[in-house]
């Protein structure tokens, strides 16, 4: 009888067990984190996906006439993005690096204290590549469009193709 009872219990337990669901996590309404946002690139071919959670992966329209589009990797020392468009006006197609307005974008990565910081770029005054970024919606809430440019470093002295950039992200 006493077996009887035990396995009336395990099976119990068991099945008591089975039917708990798990809660779902916190959402985190400051951030651009469920699937509808993104910023993915290619750096030389190989695929970036920026954390939509990083406190270093916004879209900001401060005031009018400059956006400013930054994307990072869970730690910014391994991959981070960061755009200007001077005299932005909304959706179109803005040229950046040289002959672009004072625009810019930048691929950087590592550290400037561990001495291995890089940043391939596309800016005026002194950028010899060029870009552009293509705004295909701006509305009070949301920023989407597509980026490719070729960036250069003046430390490694090498140019980085950054290609197939899209974003879809919430404007701070």
């Amino acid at each position: 009888m006493k077996q009887l009872l035990t396995i009336i219990a395990v099976i119990s337990l068991l099945s008591t067990g089975c039917n708990k669901s798990n809660p779902a996590p916190p959402s985190n309404n400051n951030s651009n984190n469920n699937n509808d946002y993104y910023f993915t690139a290619k750096i030389d071919g190989v695929d970036f996906s920026a954390d939509m959670n990083s406190s270093n992966t916004y879209a900001n329209v401060p005031h009018n006439g400059l956006l400013t589009i930054s994307a990072a990797l869970t730690t910014v020392t391994d991959g981070f993005f960061l755009g200007n468009i001077s005299n932005y006006n909304g959706a179109g197609t803005y040229t950046i690096g040289k002959g672009g307005n004072g625009s810019y974008i930048r691929y950087t990565s590592g550290s400037v204290g561990a001495g291995t910081y890089s940043a391939w770029k596309a800016e005026e005054p002194g950028s010899t590549t060029t870009g552009t970024i293509v705004i295909t919606k701006d509305d009070a809430t949301v920023i989407e469009g597509t980026v490719q440019f070729d960036g250069y470093s003046e430390e490694k002295k090498t140019t980085k193709k950054i290609t197939d950039g899209k974003f879809r992200m919430k404007k701070s």
